[in-house]
């Protein structure tokens, strides 16, 4: 399984956004299962999921105010 990124950073959708953060997840959980924590790739689809969910809170908060 190799590591998509889809969404750039610009103003994505928040459904678009959602189905990023639950795509990411599972391709996530998947190389920890097949490679383990430490692997370069399942570090690098960590952060891309962080990303995505710092980019998510963000949304959410702008939109609160």
């Amino acid at each position: 399984m190799n590591t998509i990124f889809l969404i750039p950073i610009k103003n994505p959708s928040i459904k678009d956004l959602k189905e990023q953060i639950a795509e990411t997840k599972k391709q996530m959980e998947y190389l920890w299962e097949s490679r383990g924590y430490t692997d370069e790739e399942v570090l690098t689809t960590s952060i891309e999921l962080d990303r995505l969910l710092n980019l998510y809170s963000s949304i959410i908060s702008k939109n609160k105010k």
